[in-house]
């Protein structure tokens, strides 16, 4: 069992190998929530570097939303987790996964970074995130956008279908993240 502590959002760094994006009508929604409940599931953290693993969105919300902040506090619940940058990659996506939050493109960028520094086997990757290796080749070669016909589907609002540069579209749906790669 792990144990919750206190941390100031601010001290906390970004994964570089971050892949998930929230539209902007949902940080809305939660910045609201937050703001009303408080942040009810804690921040995880890698413990080594003080990286984000979970719960970027929470943490930069009660970073800088006067509203956030004046209902959480200076400080969020955090899990500290003892792991390596490699397990700290696969519970990011794991965590994530299941909410339709990944990003195809960021994705591909990740499971490139873990095969390519040989962190993690196919095997594993494939294991780990519930993928068939046909899945990890499109990923890892980079067209997984191009095979999955991403342009001719539609899209709910928790799904962000980005292979080019950050622009709003005008299709209901769709968003695509800003440059600051938050």
């Amino acid at each position: 069992m792990y144990e919750v502590v206190q941390v100031e959002p601010r001290s906390l760094g970004r994964a570089p190998w971050r892949s998930t994006y929230t539209v902007s009508p949902d940080l809305a929604v939660l910045a609201r929530s937050l703001a009303t409940f408080g942040v009810l599931s804690p921040i995880v953290v890698r413990a080594k570097d003080m990286t984000i693993i979970d719960g970027h969105e929470r943490c930069s919300l009660a970073a800088m939303n006067d509203a956030v902040r004046d209902s959480v506090g200076a400080t969020v619940p955090a899990v500290l987790i003892d792991c390596s940058e490699r397990d700290a990659m696969i519970l990011h996506v794991q965590m994530n996964r299941g909410r339709g939050s990944v990003v195809a493109k960021k994705l591909s960028s990740l499971v490139r970074l873990l095969t390519v520094s040989s962190a993690a086997t196919e095997d594993e990757i494939c294991r780990a995130f519930n993928m068939t290796f046909d899945e990890l080749d499109l990923l890892v070669d980079g067209t997984i956008i191009k095979h999955r016909a991403i342009k001719d589907h539609l899209y709910s609002r928790a799904w962000v279908p980005v292979e080019s540069s950050a622009k709003v579209t005008s299709e209901p749906g769709i968003e695509a993240p800003p440059n600051d790669d938050r």
